[in-house]
């Protein structure tokens, strides 16, 4: 090993690092300081860096000239788990978390690295924010490492420090709490509606609470509902507000994230949400938060979006809203939005234009004299759906579940009849952009447009002797998501679903015989892993790879324990977290594998204009690189809990 001072190549060295980041985000004056402390030391193909357990020195090594690599020394023997090469800083996880080296760092070819003094890198990070967020983005990953921080800010400082100019962005942070407009404005049920009207002219609100005796709350008054009671309806300005609001009211607590009041407005289909001291009804009211006050001066904030849905009258109309999704979206991703929480508000947001669409062909059929079936049915979500993974206009996943008459001929009537609206509703969605499933798996099609009692009979016989073709269909039904109509049905089946699952541990086994069949490799940057043959030739399959292991090893989980409330993929693997102890780190790796694969997807089939399910290595950046090596390790790491969990479980078909 040979050693030599900063002081014979201090203008090499300063010229070098301005090269990369986080360096190039430094002033040079500033980051001469850095350099003047610095040391360089050369390592010979084979030597360690340093060995894993050992003390972290209080430098970091900028990998100037080489390539190294990091191995964990674990119950599975020597394992390599990531690649740093020319560019790369080494060693800032241990430096920040102040603790041993996790893993050990070899010199894979000669390599040349320059010792930079970690107190005085760790300042100029702190006063650049740029710089600042370019590291803890490369520290997101934690992989095999623990489960703990190591290193990596939590997912609302990585989010503080990149900025907050996006909406979305902003929402999402926890430290952003819910905030009103300052006052507390509310009226007694027993108020007239002129008085309460005056108050609100006065305040200049756009609605008040009601709140009884104790302060709490039971329901809003809108300024719209007055305006059509006494307008409009020309009704009595002395009714009292009790016989005027809206209730029951939906409340969020003081301390709240703003995240969690945007959420439950999207979810309720209201306005505003009262605010109080715990979160519930039975608590003293604090204020009101409106829809306006979560608006900034960008056009596509997500209420914005939901409130224009019901305007929407033509295929040009929703095709234009659509783009205004999909500008919000790409907003978000460069500001890099978490893509778990992105498709919560998408699917909020397409959830409803459904439900307006489902109106409007129902309309379209009544103008035709076609009257809708005089029995409960349900529209659910299949498929991504159903997880609530949409990606750009993607393929429509949906079906309908309609309640069994114990007539063969008026089960076939009603069939019809919700399958002229499903063709209605499937033409509208794609005029405007979305893709027809090419499986048929749509509720137009009669097969995705069955009783209660045909699917019930479709998910009893299915076991691990079905044929694949079933068997893919029964993992569609699995996912299934309540969207418009009679919930009831919906949760009955799934009730259903849950308990015949149960009995049918060997068909559990055959599906997660299914997730080991994909072989993530380790380093995306060989060429084994990009397929070399074909339309698709030198692209990687994510899908395949790397989102279909993990979505399908979350569904095999939460059968297996009964974890009935979660339908996306990240939801899932956060209830496993939450309720299956053994699997608390891997659900935790797997929650941010889902959240990053998504925001690739999105990125990919934004700019693509595709579905996001291949990309082109060669067109990654060097961090998005090193975080599909992380994800395709989750992946093994997840494959690796299923042979745990099911013994003897064998590669399926």
């Amino acid at each position: 090993m040979i050693t030599s001072t900063r002081s014979q190549i201090a203008d090499r060295i300063l010229a070098d690092l301005r090269q990369f980041p986080p360096y190039s985000m430094i002033p040079v004056e500033e980051l001469a300081e850095l350099v003047r402390h610095s040391a360089v030391k050369a390592f010979a193909k084979g030597d360690h860096i340093w060995l894993q357990g050992g003390e972290c020195p209080g430098h970091a090594h900028f990998l100037a000239r080489g390539r190294v690599e990091y191995h964990l020394d674990s119950a599975r023997g020597d394992e390599l788990i990531d690649l740093r090469e020319q560019g790369d800083t080494l060693g800032l996880a241990a430096l920040i978390d102040e603790v041993p080296f996790r893993v050990a760092a070899v010199a894979v070819e000669d390599s040349l690295c320059y010792l930079l003094q970690w107190r005085e890198l760790h300042r100029l990070l702190e006063a650049h924010s740029a710089a600042r967020e370019h590291v803890y983005r490369h520290l997101l990953w934690s992989v095999r490492l623990g489960g703990g921080r190591h290193g990596r800010p939590s997912l609302g400082d990585r989010i503080r420090i990149i900025g907050e100019s996006s909406v979305v962005q902003t929402l999402w942070t926890g430290s952003r709490q819910v905030r009103t407009n300052g006052r507390t404005p509310c009226c007694h049920p027993r108020e007239t509606v002129r008085e309460a009207a005056a108050r609100l002219c006065r305040n200049h609100d756009p609605a008040i609470a009601v709140v009884d005796e104790q302060g709490h709350p039971v329901g809003i008054l809108t300024s719209n509902r007055i305006i059509r009671h006494v307008v409009v309806e020309q009704g009595s300005p002395e009714l009292l507000v009790g016989e005027l609001m809206s209730s029951p009211v939906f409340a969020v607590e003081r301390d709240s994230s703003a995240t969690a009041a945007m959420l439950l407005m999207l979810r309720k289909r209201v306005g505003q949400v009262c605010v109080t001291e715990d979160g519930g009804i039975d608590s003293p009211f604090v204020g009101l938060c409106t829809h306006k006050d979560l608006l900034t001066i960008e056009r596509n904030h997500p209420v914005n979006l939901l409130n224009q849905i019901h305007d929407l009258r033509d295929s040009d109309a929703i095709r234009r809203w659509c783009l205004h999704v999909e500008e919000m979206v790409a907003e978000n991703l460069e500001m890099e939005t978490p893509g778990v929480f992105i498709g919560q508000i998408c699917s909020e947001l397409f959830d409803e234009l459904v439900r307006h669409l489902i109106e409007l062909g129902t309309r379209e059929l009544e103008n035709l004299g076609v009257a809708m079936p005089k029995v409960a049915w349900t529209w659910v979500a299949v498929g991504s759906e159903g997880r609530r993974e949409l990606v750009q206009r993607t393929d429509i996943d949906n079906a309908i579940l309609f309640e069994s008459s114990g007539d063969p001929d008026t089960d076939e009537g009603n069939r019809r009849v919700l399958v002229r609206l499903a063709a209605r509703v499937v033409e509208h969605l794609v005029a405007c952009g979305f893709t027809r499933c090419q499986g048929g798996i749509m509720a137009s099609n009669p097969r995705w447009c069955r009783t209660d009692r045909e699917w019930e009979h479709e998910i009893a016989r299915v076991n691990a002797f079905s044929p694949s073709a079933d068997l893919l269909r029964a993992l569609v039904i699995y996912d299934m998501r309540f969207v418009a109509g009679d919930a009831s049905l919906c949760r009955r089946l799934r009730g259903f679903l849950y308990e015949d699952i149960r009995q049918k541990r060997s068909l559990l086994i055959r599906m997660a015989g299914l997730v080991l069949k994909a072989r993530p490799p380790l380093n995306i940057l060989g060429k084994s892993v990009v397929q070399r043959r074909g339309m698709h030739a030198g692209s990687l399959d994510l899908k395949a790879l790397a989102i279909a292991p993990l979505r399908d090893a979350a569904r095999i989980y939460c059968l297996h324990h009964d974890i009935k409330d979660r339908q996306s993929t990240g939801g899932r693997w956060e209830g496993i977290r939450q309720q299956v102890p053994e699997l608390a780190e891997v659900a935790g790796l797997s929650i941010e594998a889902m959240s990053l694969l998504l925001r690739l997807r999105w990125r990919t089939a934004l700019k693509e204009g595709s579905r996001g399910t291949r990309i082109d290595p060669g067109n990654l950046t060097r961090l998005e690189c090193a975080q599909l090596v992380n994800i395709f390790d989750v992946v093994r790491m997840v494959q690796d809990a299923l042979r745990q969990s099911f013994p003897g479980i064998m590669v399926g078909r």
